[in-house]
């Protein structure tokens, strides 16, 4: 029979695989690849993120099919038992040191071999429940798209895992392509707009046009929010910060003084409505200046106060800066999770880890200075459009939000490493606006469960990840909307294979057993030249060896009790229950390529429903 998949893990296989049948070109028949052979490269998911992101779905462990939950890392989980050997056997000598490192390999082997029952038991245990939530997941956002769409993008996911690697002829399902409304587009529409209103006869007010007089405003709210930050991270500045800081307030105020008389022109009432309202206190710090832009007028004094189209003109942008923000959220998230992740293996001592940290602070300080900006085009946004549809894309954002897309900090955190300033280690507050209610967001790990899970496998994506990439909102035209269906089916699809994977573990566990105590039988009349001592001694310990792989397989059977059903009815049941399952869902939207994770297992859960129990097991 031919060999059908080859599934390659490597750290780099998107380089490797590039040159490797041109290199293979030569070698001896028997270990070249036959051309019938399909090859699939992937990536370990941890060196995965490291990676880049367009079009690396086709490596990743995540979206191709048949590989459950395989995360590629299993060869490098041993040396976390191990490093405690480096210091033990660095004075030994060669021959020693190879025997030590070989005893104890031995031993992990052998854990891990009589450990082989409790680890397929609780894999599976762990399985089951995570295919349940996954599908019924999928079956729940499949319910919320309409058929033809599901029908489309269901064509696609299977167009493009049906296709070998490289996968370039089908469309990649997981790819986004497009953009929100950006600052400077929103600057190009209001000037086009203020362009034909010259156009159709309307005289210009000032010189400077409303657009740019709001843009003007929305920078000094920028400056002002900066300066403020700058004096309060300052508790016990030197002479020469404050001659810093005075500067900078100086500069500030002068154009806060060209700025105001431009918007007594296209705010005219203004002034009145100032004097009718004398409790509005003017601040002698140019930080603090209210700029009285429309957002923080009363919705009913704005067509008094200001010109027309004026409120108009600042919602747009406020829309804009909305968009923009989160796409500077989203890279300095990326940015900040590639520090800590070079940080995190390549800087040791407290000096170098120090400086590093200095770095990661500032990129981190700038990502909540982009969440308050956030807060602040939102709160004005709202205040100019009122409740609407809108705040389904522009959510409050809270500082659970404010995480990375592959959550690299979401993770449990260690004990740490003396002389190491870890990446846990709280940095200096730097709040940057306290009347933004942003100072709850500050990036650092939520404090997560062993039970937790923390990849990609388990994750919920914060919505600032799905907002705000597409100009397109229909659904039919969005990518986005696409994308994270896709996914979503490749999470349904990998935690069913993952169920089945372990079922075929189980039973070629048992398999093996059976087969390995037969061998030890063999072995015992295996040598006849023996005297009658040692040929007593040989089938003791045959006899010994056979007695326990018969008990480790008696065990995993009793252990396993109905997830390893290696009879046919089972599989009958398992036939019934998807017929069951179609029957239910005749008219369902969903064209799931995965068995939806129907029928087959609930003997198993029956038999561990007590979550008591399941809890000691896993202890053990």
């Amino acid at each position: 029979m031919a060999l059908i998949l080859i599934l390659i893990s490597y750290d780099v296989a998107c380089q490797w695989i590039v040159n490797l049948l041109k290199r293979m070109k030569g070698w001896p028949e028997g270990y070249s690849i036959p051309s019938q052979t399909e090859i699939r490269p992937a990536i370990p998911k941890m060196h995965e993120t490291a990676h880049e992101k367009d079009n690396h779905q086709r490596f990743s462990l995540h979206y191709l099919s048949g590989v459950g939950l395989t995360d590629g890392e299993s060869v490098e989980r041993m040396w976390a038992g191990h490093n405690a050997l480096g210091n033990a056997t660095k004075t030994m000598g060669p021959g020693t040191r190879h025997d030590v490192l070989d005893d104890h390999f031995g031993f992990w082997n052998w854990l891990k071999y009589i450990g082989t029952g409790k680890t397929l038991c609780k894999k599976y245990k762990d399985a089951v429940k995570l295919r349940n939530i996954q599908v019924e997941a999928h079956d729940g956002f499949t319910a919320t798209l309409s058929k033809e769409q599901v029908d489309e993008w269901e064509r696609m996911c299977k167009e493009w895992d049906r296709e070998p690697y490289p996968k370039r002829k089908s469309r990649n399902p997981f790819h986004v392509e497009g953009s929100s409304i950006s600052e400077a587009q929103a600057r190009k529409e209001l000037a086009e707009e203020e362009e034909l209103r010259q156009k159709a006869g309307e005289v210009a007010r000032h010189a400077t046009s409303p657009s740019a007089f709001l843009v003007l405003g929305l920078e000094l709210e920028e400056e002002q929010r900066r300066i403020a930050s700058l004096v309060k991270k300052s508790k016990s500045p030197t002479t020469t910060q404050e001659g810093s800081v005075l500067e900078q307030r100086n500069r500030l105020h002068d154009k806060l003084k060209g700025w105001e008389q431009v918007r007594t022109i296209y705010m005219p009432g203004l002034l009145q409505f100032l004097a009718d309202n004398p409790t509005t206190l003017e601040s002698d710090k140019a930080e603090d200046r209210p700029l009285w832009l429309p957002s923080s007028l009363p919705p009913e004094k704005r067509t008094v106060i200001c010109v027309p189209n004026l409120v108009a003109a600042e919602d747009k942008l406020r829309t804009a800066q909305c968009f923009d923000t989160l796409v500077t959220i989203r890279q300095t998230l990326n940015m900040k999770s590639r520090m800590v992740l070079f940080k995190n293996a390549n800087i040791r001592g407290q000096r170098d880890g120090t400086r590093s940290r200095a770095i990661i602070d500032r990129v981190h300080d700038r990502a909540r200075a982009a969440a308050s900006r956030y807060s602040i085009a939102r709160s004005a946004k709202l205040s100019l459009s009122g409740p609407g549809k809108w705040e389904e894309e522009l959510r409050i954002l809270t500082a659970g939000d404010v995480r990375s897309y592959t959550d690299p900090e979401r993770v449990r955190q260690g004990p740490g490493r003396r002389g190491t300033i870890e990446d846990d280690a709280q940095p200096p507050s730097t709040a940057v606006d306290s009347t933004t209610a942003m100072d709850d967001i500050d990036l650092l790990p939520e404090d997560r469960t062993r039970r937790d899970g923390t990849g990609e496998t388990r994750r919920t994506v914060s919505w600032i990840w799905l907002k705000g990439q597409t100009s397109d909102s229909s659904e039919e035209n969005d990518d986005l909307l696409r994308s994270e269906w896709a996914k979503s089916r490749s999470r349904a699809a990998r935690a069913v294979e993952e169920v089945k994977l372990l079922k075929e573990e189980m039973r070629r566990a048992v398999v093996t057993l059976q087969w390995q105590a037969d061998q030890w039988k063999q072995r015992a009349s295996g040598r006849t030249s023996a005297d009658s001592a040692l040929s007593e001694g040989l089938l003791a310990y045959a006899s010994e060896q056979c007695s326990l792989q018969l008990s480790l397989r008696d065990a995993f059977i009793k252990l396993w009790k109905d997830p390893l059903d290696l009879g046919k009815g089972e599989e009958k049941k398992d036939a019934e229950g998807k017929e069951d399952h179609s029957e239910d869902d005749e008219n369902s939207d969903s064209d799931s390529d995965s068995d939806g994770g129907g029928g087959g297992e609930e003997d198993w859960e029956e038999v561990h429903s007590d979550e008591g129990e399941d809890s000691e097991d896993d202890e053990e």
